[in-house]
């Protein structure tokens, strides 16, 4: 398997030129890249939580000390990538471990056949004091910066996930290939009580907000979302014809117990026949 950045970047150019919808997923097994590969996902981004399936939510591995998601990254993709033929099969680093070598780090990553380099778990989602501080010591999202840009001139697709506008735009700058705005896993307190008419219209403009300005610094950046919230394609779709800046979604089997492999790929197939 050999992933060549080039043709990632066509199709994806090609997809926003047609207005048709980038369909990305999050996963943390063999079945689940299985299922979204026969689907047709666009680009598959690989986690390494599986081990804690068991937890109370394993897509927290890696915030909270569950182990070092750098090293379980290299042991998943030791285990895993012998039995995947994807070529677009990004993995999931953490930027912000202080002791990691990013060039160690990130060839291991291209001999294992990665095409790309995605930013999770990451800083950028932890709020309030806590992630001022963090962000005041700079050992948050501009290490992870400093990571993706590394990343990309090895030749890797490059995707960062971020939450606030200002996130965003430093990504933008940096020259990352693809921005995920990430709006809520599991209950968002903002959903509580209100109607899934009123959530859509909360996320739409939540992300008019978010996208406002991008557009003047980069034309052609994807920019996706995620919102686990959203109940139907119908609530998805709505909110992509709304928001005009936004080119794609991003689903997260890994977090969906329990887990229909053929709901998954009917959710796919269906999202992927979405034009905006």
């Amino acid at each position: 398997m050999k992933y060549q950045k080039k043709d990632c970047f066509d199709r994806i150019a090609e997809k926003m030129r047609e207005h048709r919808l980038i369909v990305a997923a999050g996963v943390d097994s063999l079945e689940q890249e299985k299922c979204c590969d026969k689907a047709g996902c666009d680009l598959i981004l690989l986690y390494p939580t599986a081990k804690y399936e068991h937890a109370s939510n394993r897509f927290l591995a890696g915030f909270l000390a569950f182990g070092n998601v750098n090293e379980m990254m290299e042991q998943m993709a030791t285990d895993l990538m012998p039995m995947m033929n994807n070529q677009n099969l990004m993995a999931g680093l953490n930027g912000s471990d202080p002791f990691k070598n990013d060039r160690i780090l990130l060839q291991k990553m291209k001999e294992f056949g990665f095409m790309g380099i995605h930013n999770y778990p990451t800083m950028s989602l932890v709020d309030g004091t806590f992630g001022m501080n963090i962000e005041y010591l700079k050992s948050g999202l501009d290490k992870e910066i400093q990571l993706l840009k590394k990343a990309s001139e090895m030749g890797f697709h490059t995707c960062g996930m971020v939450s606030t506008q200002k996130q965003a735009l430093q990504l933008v700058r940096a020259d990352i290939d693809m921005i995920i705005f990430y709006l809520g896993l599991g209950e968002n307190p903002e959903h509580r009580g209100v109607s899934n008419k009123e959530r859509t219209e909360q996320d739409i403009r939540k992300l008019k907000e978010l996208t406002a300005g991008i557009r003047n610094i980069s034309k052609t950046i994807p920019i996706l979302f995620f919102d686990e919230q959203l109940n139907t394609v119908n609530e998805i779709k709505t909110i992509i014809q709304e928001v005009k800046e936004i080119n794609g979604y991003f689903l997260m089997p890994v977090t969906q117990k329990p887990f229909s492999h053929r709901q998954l790929q009917l959710e796919i197939e269906q999202l992927l026949e979405i034009c905006y």
